[in-house]
């Protein structure tokens, strides 16, 4: 019974032992339960705030990429294509190291980090598809781009347009606040679209060959225009100096009758109907361009139309061998008399060596001494007065080929004084009429150029193409002058364009004086629009360019070519008119002396 007991009492131990254990594992189940209930919940968690954080860096990275890109935001329908193209064409005319540079790195060079950045981040946060064209696709396409030396002026619309519309469909938009250095500013440049917003002269391409200015410009810009494309072909147009729009008319029908080869040889009053010569120098009739009314048909050396409405001709008799004095008020017969050059002065040929500029009549021509002078006499209304000498000329003229040539003598006038041109051989000589006389002749150091005049002063501005197979060998020459003396300022184009070589002019490269500065236009190689700068002439080479017309854009899209075909530069002593044949019509520019500009409105009568 001992034994029993002792058996039973340790059954009772084994039975408690196995409670025991059973309850033991019962306890370990719970907690396992709940150990992976807490695990669990911990990786959901875990997941999230990782999820979370891989967005975050998602929309830092897109935001750093565009204020790398572009800067500010996106205006409503802006395209980001187009914004980047303004901000290329600033980014341009800077060097590399001055692109805007964050940490040595230059624009856009340094948004390529940017761009592989959101890419990465899309991947992290599983937002980046294989073998689709999302977000993540364009971001490296665009990274691999930026990271091209030439990035600053490739197209990069297609990787641009597409990046910024997936991240818009993922709903993502640029911080307020980021400290990525922001691009160069944009260029706020006209395109075709912009300008075709104003009147323009044509809604057709005007070959700029048919368009020519007055021989002899006054204080306005007169222009003429002989083109198919025109509708009111012959026609004239106007641009004064106190007005933004241009008047323009067609020539009157007897006129316009006569065919083609106008010109505007003569010299006119601001405020007068100007002189239209047709045939050889005028040899098929000169008229006054709006009344129609004929003043003579001869061979004709230069003519002044007043605002009172006398007009006046110097003309060859080929009967007499004899020069004539034309004059006819409107409405009454012209008055002829001949006119006899003074003994003191021998002219060669009339054609090369006699010009009636306004009122003054200037020759060119040997004294008893066998001395090269200029001299004048004033036109009165009892006729030709007194030559006076002016002084002498170190050289003459030289006998043109085609005898199609404008003549060599010529001149401009605004209000304080009247400049007379003489062309030689190697040089130019001004002489200034101011307060009722004439001061001696001052030397250009060059031939060929244009001619501008400005209060009490005068400027011959010249274009030369190079002599080499260098486009960059080519100068542009600037002579200002007073009645003492002239400066001049030579400067070749690779002077002028250092630091932005690639920007080449092509399509036009044309210079002239505005204000006493010198105002030079170009077309920028390829992809570099039309250009300007506007600064002394000794100062011009470190100018800052200003970026008038985006001949790329049309539409609101990037074009592979231009839409500009052809170009003109007209100045005078406060403005400055740029004509522009493009793809959508024939537009002008007026160039205010502060740099300013504008498009034209054009208004036919």
């Amino acid at each position: 019974m001992g034994f029993f007991n002792k058996i039973e009492d340790g059954s009772r131990t084994i039975l408690l032992m196995a409670q025991e254990s059973a309850g033991a594992r019962r306890k370990f189940a719970i907690g396992g339960v709940a150990l992976v209930v807490l695990l669990a919940g911990g990786g959901f968690g875990l997941s999230r705030y990782l999820n979370a954080k891989a967005n975050e860096a998602v929309g830092t990275s897109w935001s750093a990429l565009s204020r790398c890109m572009l800067g500010d935001p996106l205006a409503a329908g802006e395209k980001p294509s187009l914004r980047f193209r303004a901000i290329q064409l600033s980014a341009m005319t800077q060097a590399e190291v001055s692109r805007a540079p964050a940490n040595g790195e230059p624009w856009p060079n340094r948004c390529a980090k940017h761009a592989h950045a959101l890419r990465e981040n899309l991947v992290e946060a599983s937002r980046a598809e294989k073998d689709q064209k999302d977000l993540a696709f364009w971001a490296e396409k665009l990274g691999i781009a930026l990271k091209d030396d030439g990035s600053y002026m490739a197209d990069l619309s297609e990787a641009m347009d597409q990046t910024w519309a997936q991240a818009a469909k993922a709903q993502l938009q640029q911080a307020a606040a980021t400290d990525t250095p922001a691009p160069p500013a944009p260029a706020k440049a006209l395109t075709v679209d912009s300008l075709a917003a104003t009147p323009g002269l044509a809604k057709s391409a005007i070959e700029m060959k048919s368009v020519q200015a007055e021989l002899n410009p006054g204080t306005n810009l007169r222009i003429l225009i002989e083109d198919k494309e025109l509708p009111n072909s012959p026609a004239i147009c106007t641009f004064n100096a106190g007005e933004q729009s241009a008047s323009c008319e067609g020539l009157s029908a007897d006129i316009g009758a006569l065919g083609k080869g106008f010109r505007l040889w003569g010299s006119a009053d601001d405020e007068a109907d100007a002189l239209v010569f047709s045939g050889k120098n005028g040899s098929d009739g000169v008229y006054r361009a709006e009344s129609g009314d004929k003043i003579a048909a001869a061979t004709t050396y230069g003519g002044f139309a007043a605002k009172d409405g006398v007009s006046a001709l110097l003309t060859w008799d080929d009967a007499s061998r004899q020069l004539r004095l034309v004059r006819k008020s409107v409405g009454k017969p012209a008055v002829v008399s001949p006119y006899l050059p003074d003994p003191k002065i021998r002219v060669g040929n009339p054609y090369y060596d006699v010009q009636l500029l306004w009122n003054q009549l200037v020759v060119r021509g040997v004294n008893r001494h066998n001395e090269l002078w200029l001299a004048a006499s004033e036109l009165s209304d009892s006729g030709v007065g007194p030559l006076s000498e002016i002084g002498t000329l170190s050289e003459g003229g030289v006998a043109e080929k085609s005898g199609e040539e404008p003549p060599q003598l010529s001149g401009c006038r605004v209000a304080k004084a009247l400049v007379a041109r003489a062309r030689g051989e190697r040089s130019e000589f001004l002489s200034f009429f101011v307060q009722g006389r004439w001061t001696k002749p001052v030397t250009v150091p060059f031939v060929g150029g244009t001619l501008s005049c400005r209060k009490a002063e005068a400027s011959v501005t010249r274009v030369a193409p190079s002599s080499s197979d260098s486009a960059l060998e080519g100068t542009i020459s600037h002579a200002r002058c007073t009645p003492a003396a002239c400066q001049n300022e030579t400067l070749k184009l690779e002077q002028f364009l250092k630091g932005e070589l690639n920007l080449a002019p092509k399509v036009l490269l044309a210079a002239g004086d505005l204000d006493g500065k010198l105002l030079v236009v170009w077309g920028a190689a390829e992809v570099g629009g039309l250009r300007m700068r506007l600064a002394p002439a000794d100062k011009i080479a470190k100018a800052p360019d200003i970026i008038l017309y985006d001949d790329l854009v049309k539409q609101g899209q990037l074009q592979k070519t231009s839409t500009l075909s052809d170009a003109r530069l007209f100045t005078r002593e406060r403005f400055a008119i740029l004509l522009l044949t493009t793809t959508s019509g024939t537009f002008a520019l007026r160039i205010e002396p502060d740099g300013k500009y504008a498009p034209v409105k054009f208004d036919w009568k």
